[in-house]
């Protein structure tokens, strides 16, 4: 059981197949440290962050306030900032032949096309979703408390730019104002409501082809407002299925086990109890 950030530490295996330690990034811990102020985990953070690290479904019955959503959002974020820089490492090496000279693209070369290729591509990494507006965007506020580590500059312009780009999508506004702000945006990351969604999804605006991540946080909730089942359904049913997901749910309907029946591969099961019962969680 780990008592703090830094000592969460699981072995994943290499391309080589040897087991090598996979932690959280140190410029992820400094912002937890800094920005958040904290310092030990939680229980559900304990359970649920080394399955996220080690490319585990995990299905998680927790109440609010338990600290589940920095259980998502800090693998999440710590797995995006070590592929920004094995992307930036890996282009820093390719060389291009001119005039029979070998010339490495500089740094700031690299980051620039990176930074193209993300807004163009709109390709989502990361799909979370909540049932309402307010979780939502609660959520996208904490994700946006890692946005520094992603900011690069444009050298056309000179402005700040992101690698990846954080966006959310939760209604309000027609449908065409969200598209408007993926195409000046993109969407790498993106937070929203099954109703807005599922609205984009029918326009053909967002690219799942590189999913990475599903989150459907408040789940049991996700399914209570009228026709949201069968939207959920039709998301999931445009998703890859080679993908993680984590299921955060406060109760287990029927209709939710039959969601994690089909939705989610083989996943571990984690129930955070109260202090009353003590304290302890399980899995399976």
């Amino acid at each position: 059981e780990f008592t703090t950030w830094s000592d969460i530490v699981v072995l994943t295996k290499g391309a080589n197949g040897r087991q090598i330690p996979n932690r959280l990034h140190p410029k992820v811990l400094e912002i937890i440290s800094k920005v958040f102020g904290f310092e030990k985990v939680t229980k559900v953070q304990n359970a649920v962050i080394p399955l996220f690290l080690t490319n585990k479904d995990v299905c998680v019955k927790a109440c609010t306030g338990s600290g589940k959503t920095l259980s998502f959002v800090v693998p999440l974020i710590s797995k995006l900032y070590t592929l920004l820089q094995e992307k930036i490492v890996e282009a820093r090496q390719i060389e291009r032949e001119d005039n029979d000279d070998k010339v490495e693209e500089t740094k700031e070369e690299v980051e620039e096309s990176y930074i193209e290729t993300s807004v163009q591509n709109n390709q989502v990494l990361a799909l979370l979703l909540a049932p309402s507006r307010e979780l939502a965007i609660q959520i996208y506020e904490v994700l946006k408390m890692f946005e520094c580590l992603f900011q690069g500059t444009d050298k056309a312009t000179g402005e700040k730019r992101n690698f990846f780009n954080f966006i959310y999508f939760i209604g309000g506004d027609k449908p065409e104002y969200d598209i408007s702000r993926i195409n000046q945006r993109g969407a790498n990351i993106v937070v929203g409501t099954p109703g807005r969604v599922f609205d984009l999804i029918q326009k053909s605006v967002l690219n799942f082809r590189k999913l990475e991540l599903l989150v459907l946080d408040e789940a049991d909730k996700l399914l209570e407002q009228g026709g949201d089942e069968v939207k959920m359904q039709s998301i999931l049913e445009v998703l890859p299925k080679q993908r993680r997901t984590g299921l955060f749910s406060a109760t287990m309907p029927t209709q939710l086990k039959n969601m994690i029946k089909t939705g989610m591969r083989n996943p571990y099961v984690i129930e955070v109890k109260t202090e009353a019962s003590g304290g302890i969680f399980s899995t399976q």
